[in-house]
């Protein structure tokens, strides 16, 4: 089966930023309101959503009965285009508010290398450094500015501009090796540094380059998301996962879900965060299985579960994104297990 590398999973904050940690906030949970979601899978195959935009907008990948893996566009009015870079696997990772797409396609060796594709449908391909042996952008924002990291013995970061310059970087002292996830449309990336046995700390790369690191005084860390404010989404993890937002100014809140499980493999996930500091993310329950939720900037966490969701272990509803418009993205994992995309409009 075609597999991109996995950009997830990992923690006092460094420098001027401000700590303040207070005991894990335990949200406030409150019923669904009245939300409407639009259910779908490219081709009636695999489906899984990658990214938004700001207009509703959202790529990822399907994988077919052959178990190749191929690129989607799906526009807010429903309308789906699919795309292959290659014919050994495509993967859109994000997407800007003018529709270009930039992702994955792997070669006939199973290597990753990196691409760009215009909405007219011309495609560049590129590889962030000599001698990577992946190259995975998970990023991009307004100016077409892309982040994401490549690999060679570790992970390094990398951010490429619109005339096809890369800046590689490392999170300084963290021999594991740095991931990018994230770029703001100020051109501020977020991501997570590693030691030698892959639990680290978070980082904010501001866009002059530099880079401040800060953890939540757990054993690791995962940021995924950054809003144009500065605000920081992500996650912690101390025996169990709990919801991370960082301000700009440096302060740390971690946050449960109510019914979270407290298993290793259980808590809370924080991963996408809009101007208003919505966060959206999952929960997995005492039983394992994943529900979505929004929370809102005051600290009240609103969850759902996407129609036709699976209620057994290792299924449920999967959010990966949220507007500015509230509106959620995500993915649900269905009673035979198979993944579908699903929008949530407030």
């Amino acid at each position: 089966m075609n597999s991109m590398p996995s950009h997830k999973p990992v923690g006092l904050t460094v420098g001027a930023a401000m700590l303040v940690l207070p005991a894990l906030l335990c949200s406030v949970a409150v019923a669904e309101a009245k939300a409407s979601f639009t259910t779908f899978q490219v081709s009636n195959d695999s489906t899984t959503i990658a990214a938004m935009n700001q207009n509703g907008d959202t790529t990822g990948y399907y994988v077919d009965s052959s178990n190749i893996t191929h690129a989607f566009i799906r526009s807010a009015a429903g309308i789906v285009t699919t795309f292959d870079v290659s014919a050994s696997g495509s993967f859109g990772n994000a997407i800007d508010i003018a529709g270009n797409v930039t992702g994955s396609y792997l070669d006939a060796g199973g290597s990753a290398h990196g691409f760009v594709r215009t909405p007219d449908g011309t495609v560049t391909k590129f590889d962030a450094a000599k001698g990577a042996t992946d190259t995975i952008p998970l990023g991009i924002n307004i100016d077409g500015t892309i982040a994401g990291y490549y690999t060679t013995d570790t992970p390094h970061g990398f951010v490429r501009t619109t005339d096809g310059t890369i800046k590689t970087f490392d999170v300084s002292n963290e021999p594991g090796g740095t991931k990018a996830f994230a770029i703001n449309d100020k051109g501020a990336i977020t991501g997570e540094a590693l030691d030698q046995n892959e639990v680290g700390e978070g980082f904010l790369r501001q866009p002059g380059g530099k880079i401040v690191t800060f953890t939540a005084g757990f054993f690791n860390n995962i940021e995924m998301g950054i809003n144009d404010r500065g605000t920081i989404a992500g996650s912690v993890f101390a025996g169990s996962f709990a919801g991370l937002s960082r301000a700009k100014d440096g302060t740390l809140t971690t946050f449960e879900a109510p019914a979270a499980g407290t298993l290793p493999d259980q808590g809370t996930f924080g991963n996408s965060v809009n101007k208003s500091g919505e966060i959206s993310g999952n929960y997995s329950d005492n039983s394992s299985v994943f529900h979505g939720f929004v929370r809102s900037a005051s600290g009240k966490l609103t969850s759902f579960d996407a129609p036709g969701a699976g209620t057994r272990t290792r299924q449920g509803t999967l959010p990966i994104a949220i507007n500015d418009s509230g509106v959620v993205a995500g993915n649900y994992i269905d009673p035979e297990n198979g993944s579908h995309g699903f929008i949530r409009t407030p």
